[in-house]
């Protein structure tokens, strides 16, 4: 008996100190968990838009094989940590970095949620449309050409931008002019094109203060060799660490001034909108500032050159109203 009431009670007090471990193993555990650090934040997105400069092309002469690894906006995402969604792609235009924002879902969704976003658009607008030609043309004074050109971008750089501020009005744009990579007897040529282009950037700006930074490549470059690829069309590495700079600097002056956030408000939601026009860093940079918060366009106003586009639509409208008229009036009466 007195074997069998030790035995009762090793068991009970085994049971005990088991549970009891039991209990303290759960406490650590929970202990644990209450302590563990909380997931880093998404890192700030940056969103990249429009032709072969944007994608990469001139940092590397092997690019084409190895991919686009050093072209500014990988020097941008290095330097800031952000995340970077590069839409842009070689030959790409205005009209073709249009129908992106209007209709890429993928790109419309990595616009959605940009804090920075940077737009190359013009040079394919020109290039495209044979370069030589249309400067021969300004030169001996017959400027049809490049005068439909500057019309086209004018007009594609206002929707694309209504776009973008449709779908973000909050995020940080940067738009990069034009700039000269000729030498030669084709540099003089070329200027007088890049000088009938490059007003559409700064025009819109005047009409909608605080849109976007202005790159001037232009005068950030300065006609330095250094700065173009050996193909004479894109920036070669330099160039694109002169982009980045630009780029960076600006950032770094709205992160420091709170005007930059991961998400939420960035610089366009307070009552003062400032402009500013990036220029090659330093004290190049010029900054106008407007009492009045920016308003944006919520839909493409039309002006008499634009209502061309549409008349496609009215006219065969215009035809199908008087088929019906006239199906109308040849309709038999009923016999009464």
């Amino acid at each position: 008996m007195i074997k069998k009431s030790i035995a009762v009670f090793l068991v009970a007090l085994l049971f005990l100190f088991s549970f009891g471990g039991l209990i303290a193993f759960a406490a650590d555990e929970t202990t644990t968990e209450t302590t563990t650090k909380a997931p880093e934040p998404p890192k700030m997105k940056y969103v990249v838009l429009g032709d072969s400069i944007a994608e990469g092309v001139g940092a590397d002469p092997l690019g084409i094989i190895t991919g686009y690894k050093n072209g500014f906006a990988n020097k941008v995402v290095a330097k800031k940590d952000y995340e970077l969604k590069n839409h842009a792609k070689s030959a790409k235009t205005s009209e073709d970095v249009l129908t992106d924002v209007k209709s890429n879902t993928d790109i419309r969704n990595d616009i959605k949620t940009a804090s920075v976003i940077s737009i190359s658009i013009g040079g394919n607008d020109v290039m495209g449309d044979n370069l030589l030609s249309v400067a021969v043309q300004t030169l001996i004074n017959k400027p049809d050409k490049v005068n439909e050109i500057v019309h086209d971008l004018r007009f594609n750089l206002l929707v694309i931008m209504t776009r973008i501020k449709e779908l973000n009005p909050n995020a940080v744009i940067f738009v990069q002019t034009l700039y000269n990579p000729m030498s030669g007897s084709l540099k003089d040529m070329y200027q007088t094109v890049v000088d009938k282009v490059n007003p559409v950037f700064a025009e819109y700006l005047e009409k909608y203060p605080g849109a976007y930074y202005l790159l001037d490549l232009q005068k950030a470059f300065n006609g330095e060799s250094k700065y173009i690829a050996f193909d004479m069309t894109h920036p070669s590495k330099e160039g694109h660490v002169k982009i980045a700079e630009m780029i960076v600097e600006q950032l770094d002056q709205l992160e420091k001034a709170g005007k930059l956030a991961r998400s939420g408000k960035n610089q366009f939601d307070t009552d003062e909108s400032t402009t500013t026009t990036a220029s090659g860093g330093g004290n190049n940079t010029t900054t106008t500032t407007s009492s009045e918060q920016t308003t944006f366009p919520t839909s493409i106003p039309r002006t008499g050159d634009d209502s061309a586009r549409v008349l496609y639509l009215l006219i065969p409208m215009a035809f199908l109203g008087a088929a019906g008229c006239i199906a109308a009036r040849k309709k038999p009466k009923t016999a009464k």
